[in-house]
């Protein structure tokens, strides 16, 4: 036996979990008082019951015997577990990957490409110290008259010219070839990059697709779990107090057969 501080009114406020073999005085008329005092609890309950046994509240406070709060608080829970399924879902950023990734030597290969010259000067240069040799050489010649000389050197400069002239055509051709060989390299570097571009594009939306529709189906579920609590809700307190209907008939007709 223990005493539980009640209210001031006297009224039924506190919650205790009780078994069929346990009993409550009531402080009114002082008999939870008389029981402390005496420990005459049979007294006790029959002067109650000349009192006319004070009302109490069995399964409403705290509404856990046959009440609604063993409904409520696991759909509670599952509220508010898929209402953070569905803030987790919302407040989500759908991730846009970016994988392409530029060939790093491209640009240094374009610009060497671009940058092959034949520089005809040297060459031109040595064609001419060949001519000015060669014209020395005439002129320290003995036994040539002076026409013969004129001749040689005539002969010697159409030489030279036309070996430059060969050399300017070569090295043009040449150029021309290094020219027509970078424009090639530079449209398949183009190329290349463009499709690994659109590839990698191509990649980047498909992962963006589907973290976006993982993330809408996130919102979705959470929302549709959250309706399925409320009906579940719905359902199990309409079991409860259909169960809690039956359970008062079956005990009115025990009392009755009592």
């Amino acid at each position: 036996m223990y005493r539980v501080p009640g209210l001031k009114n006297n009224k039924d406020g506190k919650l205790a979990s009780l078994s069929d073999s346990d009993t409550v005085i009531t402080n009114k008329h002082g008999l939870s008082d008389y029981a402390w005092r005496t420990g005459d609890i049979e007294g006790a309950e029959e002067m109650m019951k000349m009192f006319g046994n004070p009302a109490y509240k069995n399964g409403r406070l705290p509404k856990c015997a046959e009440g609604w709060l063993g409904n409520a608080i696991p759909s509670a829970l599952g509220s508010i577990a898929s209402l953070a399924q569905y803030i987790d879902a919302k407040n989500s950023t759908p991730y846009y990957p970016h994988t392409y990734v530029a060939n790093p030597y491209e640009l240094q290969g374009l610009t060497t490409l671009a940058g092959l010259r034949i520089n005809p000067y040297p060459i031109t240069q040595q064609l001419r110290n060949a001519e000015a040799r060669t014209n020395r050489a005439i002129d320290i010649a003995g036994g040539l008259s002076g026409s013969q000389r004129t001749a040689a050197r005539l002969a010697n400069l159409n030489t030279t010219q036309n070996n430059i002239s060969n050399l300017l055509s070569n090295i043009q051709q040449q150029n021309n070839a290094y020219r027509a060989s970078y424009a090639q390299a530079a449209i398949n570097a183009g190329q290349a990059s463009r499709q690994a571009r659109m590839a990698a594009n191509q990649w980047d939306l498909d992962m963006y697709s589907k973290a976006h529709a993982a993330r809408n189906r996130g919102i979705q579920t959470g929302i549709a779990n959250m309706l399925s609590q409320i009906q579940q809700y719905q359902a199990n307190e309409f079991k409860r107090r259909q169960f809690n209907e039956t359970m008062d008939l079956y005990r009115d007709d025990m009392n009755m057969r009592k």
